[in-house]
């Protein structure tokens, strides 16, 4: 009878194992997909500050490697940005504002 008993509590562990390793897949699973979502809105937002700095040089006859030079940083991590690699901060911003003598506005849409 005791040997009976190991084997269900063995199962019936096995089966809890089971059951709380598919939810955390699918806890990672809803994470990751949250994350994958906010990442996205993100790289939208930067992307459309990354276009109107490339308007601005574009008519400045700047190219990225100049870009990279006025605001103090490598080529490659202003290649980074513009392929949606890494994301843009506040700083970042702050220094393409002053190089390029232009001012982001933002505004919010209800």
């Amino acid at each position: 009878m005791g040997a009976n008993r190991l084997c269900k509590s063995n199962f019936l562990f096995g089966v809890v194992k089971i059951i709380y390793r598919q939810f955390k897949l699918f806890e990672l699973h809803w994470f990751s997909e949250f994350l994958s979502n906010w990442i996205n809105e993100a790289k939208i937002l930067m992307f459309a500050f990354l276009d109107k700095i490339q308007q601005v040089a574009d008519k400045k006859g700047l190219k990225r490697k100049d870009l990279a030079k006025l605001i103090g940083t490598s080529p490659s991590y202003i290649t980074q940005l513009f392929r949606g690699d890494k994301l843009i901060n506040f700083t970042t911003l702050a220094r393409f504002n002053k190089a390029l003598g232009v001012e982001f506005n933002i505004s919010i849409v209800e």
